[in-house]
């Protein structure tokens, strides 16, 4: 527990990285996104568990706002965010009579505290971001509310290249959020490397304002649950994380927009049920299959 509490001090990933954190020395290596949207539908698929199996089918719906501001003194920024997320599972199991469509929603607010250290080639990314995640079927209590955030320490090697360390607590890496991160990011002409471990890989070719590629990365939450009539069983929270590999193509649509398509297949797939005491009341494992997405952006 001391070393989670350290850990979580040594927290708090800004999942988009800020423009204004390498410009000073050289220019950015991406784009910073203002907006971003994005539909994903996972293929319905079957599930199987202790003595019982089931279907389910999932859509997960993101969106995201983010408005940074550079300080006076050119060495700090401050981003803040605003993101909301709909989950919407569909469960059917005969083994404890459960058929039905689950509506669950999250918003965050993101405070990102960017702030270049001594040298121009370290820049320290602090993020705070609380969030209420819940079904909504009854008033908010503290249970809907969570805390997340990260830490990270980089450092601009080159023109091309930036590494990093740090920490986060995230509630998509599903019972055990608090992890360390390691980050690795590489652009040089057209190919672009993006590693943020463990929350994604990513690998890109740019032609032109398109780009095609390639990712691994997680998805997932905490989410508060009133526990409709038609369940046989006592639960609290749901807790989802899946691990997805795919195809990713990103094409322009304007000067600053674009539309991004994945297609790819779930690798990791748990889904689990607390009771009220903090147990796993039910956990099921959805067999692997393909998903699909379609999104939007607006950067800069």
């Amino acid at each position: 527990m001391r070393n989670k509490h350290l850990l979580f001090i040594l927290a708090m990933i800004c999942q988009s990285l800020i423009f204004g954190q390498d410009s000073i020395s050289y220019p950015p290596l991406s784009k910073f996104r203002i907006f971003e949207a994005n539909l994903t539908n996972f293929a319905p698929n079957s599930f199987e568990g202790e003595n019982f199996h089931g279907h389910i089918q999932t859509r997960l719906y993101k969106a995201k706002v983010q408005l940074p501001f550079k300080l006076k003194d050119q060495k700090t920024i401050l981003n803040n965010s605003i993101e909301f997320t709909f989950l919407n599972p569909t469960l059917a199991n005969s083994n404890f009579k459960i058929d039905s469509k689950l509506n669950f929603y999250s918003f965050s607010y993101g405070f990102n505290y960017i702030r270049k250290l001594g040298t121009k080639r370290w820049v320290l990314i602090t993020s705070v971001k609380p969030t209420v995640a819940s079904d909504f079927n009854n008033s908010l209590s503290i249970e809907d509310f969570l805390f997340q955030g990260s830490i990270l320490i980089s450092k601009r090697l080159n023109k091309f290249t930036k590494v990093g360390f740090g920490g986060v607590h995230d509630t998509k890496f599903g019972k055990n959020p608090t992890l360390p991160l390691l980050q690795l990011i590489r652009k040089k002409g057209h190919y672009e490397t993006d590693i943020l471990l463990p929350a994604h890989i990513r690998q890109s070719y740019s032609f032109g304002d398109n780009k095609i590629g390639a990712n691994i990365y997680f998805t997932g939450g905490n989410y508060n649950f009133d526990t409709p009539t038609n369940f046989k069983r006592d639960l609290d929270k749901l807790i989802f994380s899946k691990l997805n590999a795919g195809l990713e193509y990103e094409v322009s649509s304007g000067k600053n927009t674009a539309l991004n398509f994945n297609l790819g297949y779930t690798i990791l797939n748990r889904i689990e049920f607390l009771n009220q005491n903090g147990g796993t009341e039910l956990a099921i494992k959805p067999r692997n299959d393909f998903y699909a997405s379609i999104g939007v952006i607006w950067q800069k």
